[in-house]
């Protein structure tokens, strides 16, 4: 877990708003002062392994690179979309945005993205193929941002 507070140096613009998209409401409009920090520059990789092969120095496959700033909404957003309504969200409490995906085909989110709808299965190192988590896979969630004096982050 890493504090919001420790990825200032990753904040970044968020995606330009969609022409065609409804207007958000004023509570999650982003303020044009704040629109070049709103966004979190964090690369994120899915890997799938075989549980038995891990251990034994076997293998594993990037499935996706993706990144944070593909998101629709800013974590600003998520928050007060949140907490609108009165919902609490205290200090220590996690937020999670769901599946974060890319433009690209590898910067798909999920195995049903990523092996559309099971129809195009993932070749693996070990000759099998996935459409999607078999008994038995790891699977491995990374995420890095850049740190402040080019540190890295997670």
């Amino acid at each position: 877990v890493v504090p919001l507070a420790a990825l200032e140096s990753a904040r970044c613009p968020p995606p330009a708003p969609d022409p065609d998209a409804h207007a958000v409401l004023p509570y999650l409009e982003i303020p044009p002062a704040a629109r070049p920090t709103s966004a979190l520059d964090i690369e994120l990789q899915v890997c799938i392994g075989r549980e038995a092969s891990l251990s034994s120095g076997g293998w594993e496959e990037t499935v996706c690179r993706s990144n944070a700033r593909a998101l629709y909404w800013t974590v600003d957003q998520m928050v007060a979309h949140h907490t609108v309504s009165g919902c609490a969200l205290r200090p220590g409490d996690l937020l999670a945005s769901g599946t974060i995906s890319g433009a690209a085909p590898a910067a798909r989110g999920s195995m049903l993205e990523l092996s559309w709808r099971g129809e195009q299965p993932l070749p693996m190192p070990d000759g099998t193929s996935r459409s999607w988590i078999d008994d038995g896979d790891v699977v491995t969630l990374r995420a890095t941002a850049r740190g402040r004096a080019g540190a890295t982050i997670g």
